[in-house]
């Protein structure tokens, strides 16, 4: 849901400014990147380093 909104914050914003294609094209890729690395790649890194932990301090 977050993604959506910020899509659609970059869009209105795109909009009211009259911006490029391009630059639209940048902001919803950053956004895209952005929603992917916070929902993703965090909590695996968190996974995996409990993980390391657990196998460390039981063996």
């Amino acid at each position: 849901m977050g993604l959506l909104v910020t899509i659609a914050v970059i869009w209105l914003l795109w909009k009211l400014l009259k911006l490029s294609f391009s630059l639209l094209f940048w902001l919803i890729a950053i956004a895209i990147v952005a929603f992917f690395v916070k929902v993703l790649v965090l909590p695996a890194l968190i996974v995996i380093g409990g993980l390391f932990a657990y196998a460390f301090f039981n063996n």
